[in-house]
C-alpha cells in the first residue's frame, strides 16, 4: 500500500438536471420518486467511472474490494437513499452524521460482490464529510498555527483553527463560483479559462486545454474580476466605470474591451480568432453574482473568527 494515486476519473454531477444547487436537489428530493431519481443517477455515475478507472488501469471491478466516499451532507444522504427533505428545513438537521461501513452490492456499487463502501463522518447539516477529508489533506489536524481551509462551491465550507481546536461553518455561496448562472461560465474543462493576468499592455489568459477560450471557470472567475478591479475596470461597488474615465489610465488594448452586451456592460476576456467578435465576456450581471459569492464567504469567515476569540 504506497498510496499512489494509479488512475483518476471525474464527472459533472449528472443531478444537475433536478436542480443546479445543493437547495434545489433537496427540493425534489422531498418525494420518493424523487429522492429516488437523485439516488440512482448517482450511483450510475459512480459506477460509470469505477468502470473507467478499470478500463485505463486493465483490470475488473470485482479486482477492487474496498470504496470510500466523502461528499457534502446532502450526497451523503443521497448516496445512502436517507431523507433530505429535513436538509432544507429550519434548523437544517442531518438524518445521519455518523460513520457508515456497507455492503457496497447491496448499495449499487458494481466492485467486489464481497467489497465494502465506507463514508466518512458528517459535520452538520450543511457541512459534510468532504470538508472532514479536506481538513485531513490539508493537515488541520496537526497545525500548530492557525490556518483557514475554504471550500468554494454552491454551498461554501469553512474550516479555521489548530490542532487544539478546529470551528467550522457553511455558506450559502451560490453557483457562480462553479460556472453556474454566469454567461459564460463553466467546469475546469478544455476550453474554459482558469487564469487571468495583464500585462502593461493587454490580458494574459491560461486556458485549459492551451486551445481558444470558450468559457471561464470558477479560479478564472476570481481571477478576472480581481484584474478589472485592478485596473479600474471596475469601482470597489462592482459597478462598470466610465470607459472615458478610463482612457488615459489604461492602454487601448484594455479600453476595447469594455462593451455593451446584450444591454448591459460587459468586459471581453478573449475574441474569437481572426475576428473582433467576443467569444467570452463578463456582464454586469456576471459581477454581480461574483458579488454574492463573495459577501458569503466573507461574512462565513468573519464568523468563525469571531467565534474563536
Amino acid at each position: 500500500l504506497s498510496g499512489k494515486i494509479l488512475q483518476t476519473a471525474s464527472s459533472a454531477n449528472p443531478q444537475i438536471r433536478y436542480g443546479d444547487d445543493v437547495i434545489g436537489r433537496i427540493q425534489h428530493g422531498q418525494t420518493k420518486e424523487g429522492l429516488g431519481q437523485l439516488h440512482q443517477c448517482l450511483i450510475q455515475r459512480l459506477n460509470e467511472l469505477i468502470a473507467e478507472v478499470c478500463r485505463k488501469q486493465g483490470i475488473d471491478s470485482e479486482q477492487i474490494y474496498e470504496m470510500t466516499a466523502v461528499g457534502n451532507t446532502t450526497m451523503h444522504h443521497l448516496l445512502h437513499e436517507y431523507p433530505v427533505v429535513q436538509l432544507g428545513q429550519i434548523p437544517y438537521n442531518a438524518y445521519s452524521i455518523a460513520a457508515e461501513d456497507r455492503n457496497a452490492k447491496k448499495a449499487g456499487i458494481r466492485i467486489h460482490p464481497a467489497g465494502r463502501l465506507y463514508t466518512l463522518e458528517n459535520i452538520a447539516g450543511f457541512v459534510g464529510s468532504d470538508t472532514v477529508a479536506a481538513a485531513l489533506a490539508a493537515g488541520l489536524d496537526t497545525a500548530k498555527q492557525v490556518c483557514l481551509l475554504v471550500d468554494i462551491g454552491t454551498n461554501g465550507e469553512l474550516v479555521l483553527g489548530t490542532k487544539d481546536r478546529l470551528v467550522s461553518a457553511s455558506c450559502a455561496a451560490g453557483p457562480a463560483l462553479e460556472g453556474a448562472r454566469i454567461l459564460f461560465g463553466s467546469r475546469a474543462e478544455d476550453g474554459a479559462i482558469q487564469r487571468v493576468l495583464t500585462n502593461d499592455q493587454d490580458l494574459i489568459l491560461d486556458v485549459i486545454g492551451s486551445i481558444p477560450a470558450k468559457t471561464i471557470c470558477g479560479s478564472g472567475l476570481i481571477d478576472a474580476v480581481a484584474t478589472m478591479l485592478d485596473l479600474g475596470v471596475i469601482g470597489s461597488n462592482g459597478g462598470f466605470s466610465e470607459k472615458k474615465t478610463l482612457e488615459s489610465r489604461v492602454s487601448q488594448s484594455i479600453t476595447e474591451r469594455i462593451i455593451e452586451y446584450r444591454g448591459q456592460p460587459a468586459f471581453v476576456l478573449a475574441w474569437k480568432e481572426s475576428s473582433s467578435e467576443p467569444s467570452v465576456v463578463l456582464t454586469q450581471k456576471d459581477i454581480r453574482e461574483v458579488q454574492l459569492a463573495k459577501a458569503a464567504i466573507s461574512t462565513g469567515i468573519r464568523l468563525l473568527l469571531k467565534t474563536m476569540h
